[in-house]
């Protein structure tokens, strides 16, 4: 059960932990957790894609194929780059207030 409640923000964890391992520089945070939002988002677009177009096949609603494609289009740039960024940022500035020297470039 503990493991379904981070769920919801697993991009902005993600985003934290990368920027987080990638150092205590904000703009280089920001740039690991726009790359962990990017492998996040395309993988779960594919998979809104994949299931989405099932559901559409068993329905059998072609014509809302369109705002499908718009709205996995939203999520990922909405849901897994924005948040991941701004988690990047974040952890990068917690590695900054909290990190040791250890593992410092």
């Amino acid at each position: 059960m503990t493991p379904r409640r981070f769920t919801p923000f697993s991009s902005l964890l993600g985003g934290i932990l990368a920027g987080y391992l990638e150092g205590p520089d904000v703009s280089d945070g920001f740039a690991a957790g726009v790359v962990a939002g990017l492998v996040y988002g395309i993988l779960g677009y594919v998979m809104f894609l994949a299931l989405g177009g099932l559901f559409m096949g068993l329905v059998g609603a072609p014509v809302m194929m369109g705002s499908i494609l718009l709205f996995g289009i939203a999520f990922v740039i909405v849901y897994a780059l924005a948040f991941a960024a701004a988690g990047g940022a974040l952890g990068s500035y917690l590695n900054e207030e909290f990190g040791d020297e250890i593992g410092r470039i």
